[in-house]
């Protein structure tokens, strides 16, 4: 009986995972919200009020 030893898997392949799971969370978080429009039309709320909005609570 022949035993089976199994290779670690290159470090191209550990890079490339770790690049595309990167880039999936960059341009899931690039997306604009389909709902900044809805929220407009029923709270009367401006897109300069967003914008301050969204620069608060980055600070």
């Amino acid at each position: 009986m022949v035993a089976m030893v199994r290779r670690p898997a290159p470090r191209r392949t550990g890079f490339l995972a770790a690049a595309g799971a990167f880039l999936v969370v960059f341009v899931a978080g690039a997306t604009p919200i389909p709902l900044y429009g809805t929220y407009r039309a029923e709270n009367g709320i401006t897109d300069a009020e967003f914008s301050l909005a969204a620069v608060r609570s980055a600070a």
